[in-house]
């Protein structure tokens, strides 16, 4: 077997960075994406992600221009221009940006996303009792397009998982200006069929592709309904205002699918443990009414003529042994008497007390050699008890229960006079070390801040 070449942690990560500033491409590119987490820091520092369907890409600029900081926002499509590099100290690679371009300001949306969430949970539609699942569902009811991949990815996962269920398709527009209706009639018609659920779906998207997710109009109509309702639109990271006020949400079309039905796999298992449960039952009630048969076989024989015959011999037998035992008993009183005088009279030989003064010297010195060990032992429990109230108060065991030490660079912090805003300190816990830059300093005594 072929042994690694073994390298430290940061010589990988070197190793990474300069495979990418080599790169020729990956010096000078351009990046198309929706911005999210969008933050400025210090005034003129920009952090944030560029998101598309299914990947994101942490971003960073430098002396971003004041106009541009107050444009962009969450939701925002722009072209970043900039080079790939390594983020040494967490080992992951980012874009840094010399120029972004605003291809669309879909902030806006965002921003009307933001506003009518507040304004529904100000009503307390996200408030609502979820109505529980059917474990066993017979019947669901998809709203969804018939054209989309939403609607196949859900169909292979119920063929796969539970092929027993019957699935009912509800034919629904799920982007553009017309959507919204759609999906409204769409979820009333379903609400008012034989179903036991019913599930919305629709594949990923941008911000826009997704709006009619999040129309009040189909918000509302999904509360209203009496059916529960599990939701599967877009990806992991997409969030609409209808997975709000549905009953479940699920990250995507296959999980929702997924999330309504048992695995037949996973019941055909059950099955098997329940089948042999019943046996083992019934294995225990027969061994039961077996033993319960030779209690009353036995009842029937304690009764039989024969057994009272039997009975009275072996009383007569038990008698004439306990007048045989007795006469022995009495020999051997008499005998014992005899002995014991015997006894008496030997005790007056002095070789006799001598043996006797000598095996009472050995009984104290064998008890004094117990005492001895006891008493060691007694202080090894003591010594356990107080190694381990050590243990208690050790550094280790305080970090157990919640407690962090804190070092800046090598040395351990004791107060807060020892570190600076932005120093950058390393928190100790119990199971890992986290990475940190102070950000703000108070003086508890004062109560005032650095």
């Amino acid at each position: 077997m072929v042994n690694p070449k073994i390298f430290t942690v940061s010589e990988v990560n070197n190793y990474i960075a300069t495979i990418i500033e080599e790169d020729e491409l990956l010096n000078f590119i351009g990046v198309e994406g929706e911005v999210t987490n969008w933050s400025i820091w210090k005034g003129n520092t920009a952090f944030f992600s560029l998101r598309d369907e299914s990947s994101l890409l942490n971003c960073v600029m430098f002396g971003v221009p004041p106009e541009l900081a107050r444009d962009i926002a969450d939701g925002v499509l722009v072209l970043a221009i900039g080079k790939i590099r390594l983020y040494h100290k967490r080992g992951v690679h980012q874009l840094y940006c010399s120029e972004i371009r605003i291809l669309s300001k879909v902030g806006r949306l965002f921003q009307l996303y933001n506003e009518l969430k507040e304004r529904l949970k100000r009503e307390g539609l996200f408030d609502k009792p979820k109505k529980p699942l059917p474990p066993y569902p017979k019947r669901i009811a998809v709203v969804t397009s018939r054209n989309g991949a939403a609607l196949q990815d859900i169909i292979k996962t119920l063929n796969r998982r539970y092929p027993l269920v019957e699935l009912r398709l509800y034919h629904t527009q799920v982007q553009g200006d017309s959507a919204k209706y759609e999906i409204v009639r769409a979820l009333k018609l379903a609400d008012q069929d034989d179903v036991d659920l019913i599930l919305l779906a629709r594949g990923g998207g941008s911000l826009e592709d997704l709006w009619a997710f999040n129309e009040e109009m189909v918000v509302r109509t999904v509360y209203e309904l009496k059916h529960p309702v599990v939701t599967g639109v877009g990806h992991e990271v997409d969030f609409t205002l209808v997975d709000f006020v549905a009953d479940r949400r699920a990250p995507t079309p296959t999980g929702a699918a997924e999330l309504v039905t048992p695995d037949v796999s996973e019941l055909l298992k059950n099955l098997d443990i329940l089948k042999q449960r019943s046996l083992n039952a019934m294995i225990k009630r027969f061994g039961e009414k077996a033993r319960h048969l030779d209690s009353l076989k036995k009842v029937l024989m304690a009764h039989h003529p024969g057994r009272y015959l039997q009975s009275t011999l072996d009383r007569l037998e038990h008698q004439r042994l306990r007048m045989v035992s007795a006469i022995k008993r009495i020999v051997e009183k008499r005998e014992w008497t005899l002995k014991s005088h015997l006894m008496t009279l030997s005790t007056l030989d002095p070789s006799i007390r001598l043996e006797d003064y000598h095996k009472r010297l050995q009984e104290a010195l064998k008890k004094i050699n117990d005492l001895i060990i006891k008493k060691v032992t007694d202080m090894e429990l003591k010594l356990d008890f107080l190694k381990d109230k050590l243990e208690l108060v050790s550094p280790e065991a305080l970090l157990q229960r919640g407690y962090v030490m804190v070092k800046k660079g090598k040395h351990l912090v004791k107060s807060s006079s020892q570190v600076s805003v932005n120093d950058e300190i390393t928190l100790k816990f119990w199971d890992g070390d986290v990475e940190a830059v102070v950000k703000d300093v108070s003086d508890r005594g004062t109560g005032t801040g650095v």
